[in-house]
């Protein structure tokens, strides 16, 4: 896994006496271990930051319900690096470029209409501000409360089923979500294919906004 191999590549360069080792709690929610590493030089630091995808269920989250499907595996990996810029000892504006994938597989409801798997290969470059505060000796809290991204997406879905009927309802309900979840520019990037067993869904390239916030907890050496 190439981000994770970086991670560790990366991480013995920057352990210096001026470095934070942070982790992300809220991003569990969405099946990853995020892991960021700082270090500083002066007001300004570089930062690199891990995603690693915990694969496992995402049944009763994230608007997945346990009706839809009899079982799910979803996880996302990624890696972003950042320049940032304190303008005092709180206050930080930071731009960044990131990449990830989405990786995600399901099985529709018992009795089974097929299996699916599926990507989405994103990247991305965004500016987000924060502010650092800290908790306990070496110990900090830092909230990334506004920031922008405008990243580019193609993605590709495949589906296999026993049967041709089968295999028709899982095209038909792959059609039936993104027309109920995708903005119509992304849809007309959307191509479903079908043959006898299996359908195959590919979504070209394109552009998208996103709004980023969160908080992280740092270690700082």
């Amino acid at each position: 896994m190439t981000k994770l191999l970086l991670f560790f590549i990366i991480t013995p360069m920057m352990l210096t006496a001026q470095t934070v080792i942070k982790f992300h709690p809220q991003d569990l929610y969405l099946n990853q271990a995020n892991f960021e590493i700082e270090r500083f030089e002066g007001r300004s630091s570089l930062i690199v930051d891990v995603g690693i995808p915990i694969n496992r269920s995402i049944i009763g989250r994230a608007g997945v319900h346990a009706d839809d499907y009899s079982f799910t595996k979803f996880g996302i990996e990624s890696v972003r690096v950042a320049y940032r810029h304190y303008k005092d000892e709180h206050w930080y504006y930071e731009p960044y470029i990131k990449e990830q994938t989405l990786r995600g597989k399901a099985i529709m409801p018992i009795p089974s209409r097929g299996t699916l798997n599926g990507y989405l290969y994103t990247t991305n470059v965004g500016f987000q501000l924060g502010y650092v505060v800290k908790l306990f000796k070496n110990v900090q809290l830092d909230v990334y409360f506004f920031g922008l991204e405008l990243g580019r997406a193609n993605g590709i879905v495949t589906t296999t089923s026993k049967t041709p009927e089968d295999a028709a309802y899982m095209q038909e309900y792959i059609l039936d979500t993104s027309r109920r979840y995708l903005p119509g520019y992304v849809q007309k990037k959307l191509s479903v294919d079908r043959d006898r067993l299996s359908v195959t869904a590919t979504l070209d390239s394109f552009i998208y906004p996103y709004i980023r916030s969160g908080f992280n907890i740092g270690f700082k050496f």
